[in-house]
C-alpha cells in the first residue's frame, strides 16, 4: 500500500509537470498550426499520461488521454485538418485531466467518468468517426518513375497515392491474382477523408466510385479481372486531377536514418533546496566582502604587487561566479505569469462556450515575476474564481442587453507587486453577488441562525462565500454550483499567509483582490 501511495504521489507530480508542458506546446501550436515538434510533444505527453494512469488503474485519466492521443495521431497522419476548434478541445481535455489529478490529492479511488467527461469523449469520437487509420503497413517504395509528389493543399499525400498505385500495378502485372486488398482499401478510405476535409469534392466522388466498384465487382476469392481493374484505374486518375503535383529532383537513394526527438532532460527539485542554495550564495557574498577587506589591507600595506594582482583576479572570479549562480537561482525561483494568464484566457473561452455566454478576458502584467510556490497557488485560485465569474457573475447576452450593458461580458485579471507583496486583482462586470440568496442558503445549510441571517450586513455576508457547501447558485452545473471552490481558495491563500478581499455591487460586478507575501526579494 505504501508503494502504491508513492507511485501515486509521483504520478501527481509528474502529471502536473506534463500538463504545464502541454499548455506550453498547445500555445506554440496555436501560433503555428504546422509546428510538427509541438504536435509530437503533445502526443508523447498524452501517451505517457495514458500509460501511467493505466498502471495505477485511473480509468478516467486513461480514457481521456487515450482519446486525445488518437486525435493527435489523426492530425499527425493527415486524416484530420488541424484548426483552432480542435485546439480548443485539447485545452478542454487537459482541463479534465487536471481536475482528475487534483482530485487524486484527496482520494486514491478511481471514480467513474462524469457526465461532462463522457460527453467530451463522445465528442472526440465523433471527430474521429469516418476516418480509417492504418496502424501498420508493409514498407512500400515511394519512389515514382515520373519524379512527382502529390499535395492536397499543403498536406503531402504521396505515400497514400503510391500505395494505391502499387496495388493497381501489382494487379495489372499479376493477371488477376489476389493482392493486399485490406491495405489498398485502408489507403483509399484515408485519402478520401483527407480530400473531404479539404473540400476536394471531385476527388472524393472519384474515390467513392472506386470503392463502390471494388465492393460490387470483386470476386468472392478476391481476384480482380481486367474490367474491374480498368474501372479502378480510371477512377483513381480522376481523383488525382483535383490535387496538386510537384516535380522533384530524383536524388540518389540514401539509407534511411532513425528519427530521434531531442528531449531536454528535466528533474524536480524541492523549493526548500533552492532556498538552501540561496543561503549558500549569501554566505559567499559575506566571504567576498571579507576578501575585499583583505585586499584593502594589502593595498594599504603596499604588499607585493604580484600578490595584490592575484588577489584582484581571484576576487573578480569569485564575484562573477557569485552573480552567475545567483541569477541562475533567480530563474529557477521566479517565473513569468504570462503562460498562466494564457491558460486562464483559454479556460475562459472554453467555459464561456460551455455556458453559452459571450465573455472576453483582459490580462495585465507589467514585467512581474512570481515565485514558483505562489504560481502554483495562483493557478488553482484563478481557475476557481474564473469559473465562478462565468457561471454566477456574467449574465446571458439577452439579460445584459435588457439592463443596458454591452452584450459581451468582461473579466479582467491584473498582476502587480510592491516590495513586500504580490497583488492579483480579478474583476467582472456581471450581476454581482446576490447577498440575500447567500444569507438564505447559509441559513438553510445550518451555517448561521435565523437571527444572524436577518441582522447580517452585506460586508459580513461576504465571509459566507468561503464556507463549505454555501452557494448562490440556483442549480448545479458542470462548471460550478456545488458550494465547493471558494473554501479551497481561502485555504490556499491562508496557507501562503496571504489575504483575499471581495467587494460587489448589484448589477455592476464583483472585484476580488488577492495579496500574497513575497518571501524572495532580489
Amino acid at each position: 500500500m505504501e508503494n502504491i501511495s508513492k507511485f501515486l504521489e509521483d504520478f501527481i507530480a509528474q502529471g502536473e509537470e506534463m500538463l504545464r508542458n502541454a499548455h506550453e506546446q498547445a500555445i506554440i501550436l496555436e501560433a503555428s498550426l504546422d509546428d510538427r515538434n509541438a504536435l509530437n510533444s503533445l502526443f508523447r505527453i498524452y501517451h505517457t499520461l495514458k500509460g501511467g494512469a493505466a498502471m495505477l488503474g485511473l480509468t478516467a485519466i486513461k480514457q481521456i488521454s487515450h482519446k486525445l492521443e488518437d486525435v493527435l495521431a489523426a492530425i499527425r497522419d493527415g486524416c484530420i485538418r488541424q484548426d483552432k476548434p480542435l485546439l480548443t478541445l485539447l485545452w478542454k481535455g487537459s482541463g479534465f485531466i487536471a481536475d482528475r489529478i487534483e482530485l487524486l490529492k484527496t482520494t486514491e479511488s478511481s471514480q467513474p467518468l462524469k457526465t461532462c467527461e463522457d460527453e467530451f469523449i463522445s465528442l472526440l469520437e465523433d471527430k474521429l468517426s469516418g476516418f480509417y487509420f492504418v496502424q501498420k503497413q508493409d514498407k512500400v517504395s515511394l519512389r515514382s518513375t515520373d519524379n512527382v509528389r502529390y499535395f492536397c493543399d499543403k498536406l503531402d499525400v504521396t505515400r497514400n497515392v503510391f500505395i494505391i498505385r502499387a496495388f493497381l500495378d501489382k494487379i495489372k502485372s499479376s493477371k488477376g491474382e489476389t493482392a493486399d486488398t485490406d491495405n489498398f482499401m485502408q489507403n483509399v478510405l484515408c485519402l478520401s477523408n483527407i480530400f473531404r476535409a479539404n473540400a476536394k469534392e471531385q476527388s472524393v466522388c472519384a474515390l467513392e466510385k472506386m470503392i463502390s466498384d471494388f465492393e460490387l465487382l470483386v470476386s468472392d476469392d478476391g481476384t480482380i479481372d481486367d474490367f474491374l481493374y480498368n474501372l479502378l484505374a480510371e477512377s483513381f486518375q480522376n481523383a488525382l486531377q483535383g490535387i496538386a503535383k510537384q516535380t522533384v529532383q530524383q536524388a540518389p537513394a540514401k539509407p534511411s536514418a532513425l528519427r530521434v526527438f531531442k528531449i531536454e532532460p528535466t528533474f524536480r527539485i524541492k523549493e526548500e533546496s533552492i532556498d538552501e542554495l540561496l543561503k549558500s550564495v549569501q554566505g559567499i557574498d559575506e566571504a567576498e566582502k571579507l576578501f575585499f577587506g583583505v585586499r584593502d589591507i594589502l593595498n594599504q600595506q603596499n604588499a607585493d604587487s604580484g600578490l595584490r594582482l592575484k588577489m584582484h583576479q581571484a576576487l573578480n572570479i569569485l564575484s562573477f561566479a557569485r552573480q552567475d549562480l545567483f541569477q541562475m537561482l533567480v530563474k529557477i525561483k521566479l517565473v513569468s505569469p504570462d503562460l498562466l494568464l494564457k491558460k486562464i484566457e483559454k479556460l475562459v473561452c472554453s467555459l464561456a462556450q460551455s455556458c453559452d455566454k459571450n465573455v472576453c478576458i483582459e490580462t495585465e502584467c507589467l514585467n512581474t515575476l512570481v515565485e514558483r510556490a505562489n504560481m502554483e497557488i495562483l493557478e488553482n485560485v484563478l481557475i476557481h474564481i474564473v469559473r465562478n465569474c462565468i457561471d454566477h457573475g456574467i449574465e446571458m447576452s439577452g439579460e445584459r442587453l435588457a439592463q443596458g450593458k454591452p452584450e459581451q461580458g468582461r473579466i479582467k485579471i491584473s498582476i502587480s507587486e510592491d516590495e513586500n507583496n504580490l497583488f492579483v486583482a480579478v474583476e467582472d462586470d456581471g450581476k454581482g453577488i446576490d447577498f440575500q440568496a447567500l444569507r438564505t442558503n447559509a441559513y438553510k445549510s445550518g451555517k448561521i441562525t435565523i437571527e444572524q441571517r436577518d441582522l447580517m450586513t452585506d460586508s459580513d455576508a461576504v465571509k459566507l462565500l468561503f464556507a463549505p457547501g454555501v452557494t448562490t447558485a440556483k442549480q448545479i452545473t458542470d462548471v460550478s454550483g456545488r458550494g465547493v471552490g471558494m473554501d479551497v481558495v481561502l485555504n490556499l491563500i491562508e496557507k501562503a499567509q496571504g489575504t483575499i478581499n471581495i467587494s460587489s455591487v448589484d448589477r455592476q460586478g464583483t472585484n476580488i483582490l488577492i495579496s500574497l507575501p513575497r518571501r524572495f526579494k532580489q
